[in-house]
């Protein structure tokens, strides 16, 4: 946990107790490729269709990953009886999952987001003519129900507006932040790591790249775990050449900053709230640059559990 001492709200924070149902379940891909492929699957897919926004709005995809992963922890996708193929059925939850995520960002996006239009951007991968209007909406009401209504999870972008205010005096863009918690979703390995902490080592991670070293007080907050978050961040932002921009503060500018009051003996920056459940409008204008190059899951090695039933926690809903 990211925590300083003198930041009451950093105190905050470091007391919110999470819902385990309101965050993915990282111990699911553990020594599991077939779940690590169905989600590779659902990447690509989610991927493509958010390719067809204008101007892009990187949340979409990011909360229907988090749909994804927590509906993926109860069942097998798969093994739901049905006449479609492995790479259909991931597909329709996977377009499901966006189209609940891109419903909840904007009222009437249920009209924008046209069955239609999303399988035109897929088509050239896959047959999705038995993949129909009122199959999505199915799906969108099974996934609803599996994950108890609860479709406003808990993500790093409740704590990032706090997080970041240790950061932006620093000259840290919080588009690069924002972008490394997002490019960060479509890598499994992230998944299960605390929200606090993915929002924490994206600042880190962006102060890292940008600037030659990192002040004290920030280095005093790293733990271990965190540590090990930035190394993998620093690392999938030099792979996916993310660019992470750093500007020159202006001395007026973080004067007026500062706040008024001395906290232990130090002048403190003005913090905003430690939570904020309010989903992320600005600086969200990015391309995804998750990877969409997933062959179909029929042509895979990974072994089928067609005839196994589903996996189930705490739901018995019909999957349709």
């Amino acid at each position: 946990m990211a925590f300083d001492p003198s930041c009451g709200q950093c105190l905050r924070i470091s007391q919110f107790n999470i819902d385990p149902q309101y965050v993915p379940n990282g111990r699911m891909f553990e020594n599991n490729d077939r779940k690590i492929l169905l989600r590779q699957h659902a990447i690509s897919v989610i991927a493509k269709v958010a390719k067809m926004s204008n101007p892009p709005d990187a949340y979409v995809p990011y909360l229907a990953m988090n749909y994804f992963d927590r509906f993926l922890f109860r069942f097998d996708i798969t093994a739901v009886p049905g006449g479609l193929t492995a790479t259909e059925k991931v597909c329709l939850t996977a377009v499901s999952c966006y189209t609940l995520s891109a419903n909840r960002r904007a009222t009437g996006v249920r009209n924008l987001v046209l069955h239609k239009d999303i399988l035109v951007a897929l088509d050239r991968d896959m047959d999705l003519t038995r993949i129909t209007k009122s199959a999505v909406w199915d799906k969108q009401y099974s996934i609803t129900l599996a994950l108890n209504n609860k479709m406003t999870p808990v993500t790093a972008f409740w704590f990032l507006d706090h997080y970041y205010d240790h950061f932006k005096l620093l000259g840290v863009e919080r588009r690069s932040v924002n972008e490394i918690v997002v490019q960060a979703q479509g890598d499994h390995t992230f998944v299960g790591f605390k929200p606090t902490d993915i929002a924490f080592s994206a600042c880190v991670a962006a102060a890292t790249i940008a600037l030659k070293e990192l002040p004290k007080d920030i280095k005093n907050m790293i733990s271990n775990e965190v540590q090990e978050i930035v190394n993998k961040m620093v690392d999938l932002c030099n792979n996916m050449n993310i660019l992470i921009v750093k500007t020159v503060v202006a001395a007026e500018v973080i004067e007026a900053e500062m706040a008024k009051v001395r906290v232990r003996g130090k002048v403190q920056p003005r913090m905003e709230g430690a939570i904020t459940v309010t989903p992320p409008t600005e600086h969200m204008n990015f391309e995804l640059k998750w990877a969409t190059d997933v062959p179909p899951l029929e042509d895979s090695n990974v072994p089928s559990r067609e005839a196994q039933p589903p996996e189930s926690i705490g739901c018995t809903c019909n999957i349709s």
